[in-house]
């Protein structure tokens, strides 16, 4: 687990790097994330005009939920590892040594493992849905 866990935080290292542009992210990410929705309402008013292009955007929505869960759910179980590892068994000690404090805090990980799959699940049920309004329209 260790292991895991130092190759990670090296991983995320090159990410706390100061910008060599000076610009903030927010900035341009905000730029992108502007023209990015304009492209897709573009894209989306022209997607209905056929049923092959029905389908098609049925398929890339499962896709794009489907990314979104997995990396919600791989964000969750990094989170959960490194928890474990870190913080469990010190903050165990600290609530025995404490006692009668209630129960100690848990990790929220399992909670967000649970939203991954619920996106999962709304991804999975786009398809049916979308192919039946496809198919009737």
């Amino acid at each position: 687990m260790l292991a895991r866990a130092r190759f990670h935080t090296e991983e995320l290292q090159a990410g706390f790097k100061k910008n060599p542009l000076g610009v903030p992210t927010f900035l341009v990410g905000g730029a992108v994330v502007s023209g990015l929705g304009t492209v897709m309402q573009r894209v989306v008013s022209e997607a209905f005009t056929s049923t092959l292009s029905k389908v098609v955007a049925t398929i890339a929505l499962f896709g794009f939920f489907a990314a979104i869960s997995w990396v919600v759910l791989r964000g969750a179980a990094i989170a959960r590892r490194r928890i474990k590892l870190t913080t469990r068994d010190p903050l165990d000690a600290l609530w025995q040594t404490i006692a009668r404090c209630g129960h100690p805090p848990k990790d929220q990980s399992k909670a967000f493992a649970l939203v991954a799959m619920i996106i999962l699940g709304v991804g999975w049920l786009s398809i049916p849905v979308g192919l039946l309004v496809s198919f009737l329209t």
